[in-house]
């Protein structure tokens, strides 16, 4: 049997690689310059602290974006700046990538433009590409794989096959719902074609590189009993505050811009490209304000913001939070306070702790939530461990009093600026006469999601 025929792709346009570094480098600085206002995520809290505890995976995630936050801690320690600008650069490389789709797909230079400036524009890119953690590296993910798809489906290289390996070994270290996207594009491969590009070695090649690289995560869930599937549920059945996926927006901006260049290029062209041109820049002024840190925080509580933009409230009112924490710790008695725990109902409010708690004179935080469960109970969780006191926040009345004789409330959160966020409000209880040493009761407190 003859080899197949390599066939040769078609010229392709022109790259416009000025005025797309020129979007995206704006967009990088417009991040960058906006990236130390509010302040973290509770997301970002979390990688921060999971980075402290590295394992080739969490319950939650894959371990990339642990590993990324600790290498970042070493090089900026406790800078949300640094740490905010590896997003800033993914969201840059967005629009290049969403540009290069755009060439892919046989667009020209107006073509290239126009698909990467509406992505640099979209509410979507400035809301992740302004805090650290999966979902930019996500959508970052997602975007390359398509432009490479592209490539490869068109006729390249066929060596591109070990460049798309790679990026989806790497992307499933991020997120296993990565997967989705590489087998769609071998199912419509096998259906609609073109099948010749599956014809060589570097296929299967690529195919072991990503499986390679994502091994070890999947050999930790499978030794751990799959808890990203019981997550999965509690994500689809509500238990998230953002977790819409739009990885695909890049791929449908590049393909419609083409035909939107050509109505550009039309008669009446003057009135078209002045309505394009007014919609990029009403876009670019909305979506800032929606989705940038750009009101100042103490009036953010009296615009619709945080209603429409979820994550803003979730970067506001985290020092506050352990100061309450801290000052109904600090009403104890000495012989009370020595020992102590701290006890949240979430990963971010125990990241939070851990965070900002130090310098408050608090202890390290803990929590059933996700993978603060995995890393123990309090006092080491010996069988006879018991606490004297446990500060406890974000946790039911009726949990606590299951598992504590005296449960009584001690303090309130309260962010200061009056934004009605998850942590707003809450109290903080002070719970007594533990009912059963730490490792019987620690099971009671665990919850996905």
């Amino acid at each position: 049997m003859d080899p197949p025929t390599r066939i040769r792709p078609t010229r392709l346009p022109l790259f416009a690689w000025r005025p797309l570094l020129a979007v995206s480098g704006a967009l990088a600085a417009l991040e960058i310059a906006v990236s130390g206002r509010y302040g973290y995520h509770r997301d970002e809290l979390y990688f921060v602290q999971a980075g402290e505890h590295l394992a080739w995976g969490y319950p939650d995630q894959p371990p990339l974006a642990p590993v990324v936050a600790r290498l970042v801690g070493v090089l900026a320690p406790h800078s949300l700046v640094g740490l905010r600008i590896l997003p800033a650069l993914a969201a840059a490389a967005v629009v290049l990538f969403t540009g290069l789709i755009a060439r892919e797909l046989g667009g020209g230079r107006a073509s290239q433009l126009l698909a990467a400036a509406c992505m640099a524009v979209s509410a979507v890119l400035l809301l992740v590409g302004h805090t650290f953690g999966t979902t930019i590296i996500d959508l970052f993910a997602w975007t390359a794989i398509c432009a490479v798809a592209a490539r490869v489906l068109r006729g390249g290289d066929p060596r591109w096959w070990l460049v798309l390996g790679g990026i989806v070994g790497l992307a499933l270290l991020n997120k296993t719902l990565v997967a989705a996207l590489p087998l769609a594009l071998l199912v419509g491969v096998l259906i609609g074609g073109p099948r010749h590009v599956l014809r060589t070695l570097w296929f299967p090649v690529g195919v072991v590189l990503a499986v390679l690289i994502v091994a070890p995560n999947l050999w930790w869930q499978a030794t751990n009993g799959w808890p990203q599937l019981t997550l999965s549920a509690a994500i689809a059945a509500g238990g998230s505050g953002t977790s819409e996926s739009r990885g695909m927006l890049p791929v449908l901006l590049a393909a419609g811009a083409p035909t939107v260049v050509g109505l550009l290029r039309r008669r009446g062209r003057t009135t078209r490209r002045f309505v394009v041109t007014a919609a990029l820049g009403l876009s670019l002024l909305i979506n800032c304000l929606l989705m940038l840190p750009l009101v100042p925080v103490d009036y953010l509580a009296d615009t619709p913001i945080v209603d429409i933009n979820y994550d803003a409230g979730e970067t506001v009112g985290w020092p506050e939070f352990a100061g309450v924490v801290a000052g109904v710790l600090n009403s104890l008695p000495a012989t009370e306070r020595a020992g102590a725990v701290v006890l949240t109902g979430n990963y971010g409010e125990a990241s939070a702790i851990d965070r900002y708690g130090p310098a408050l004179g608090l202890p390290a935080a803990y929590s059933g939530h996700n993978a603060f469960w995995e890393w123990g109970p309090p006092v080491g969780g010996r069988p006879d461990d018991r606490s004297e006191v446990v500060v406890a926040v974000g946790i039911s009345r009726d949990l606590l009093a299951g598992n504590f004789g005296s449960v009584e409330a001690a303090g309130t959160i309260d962010n200061g600026v009056g934004l009605d966020n998850e942590e707003q409000g809450r109290t903080v209880w002070l719970c007594r006469d533990q009912s059963a040493p730490w490792p019987q009761i620690w099971p009671s407190f665990r919850h996905l999601g």
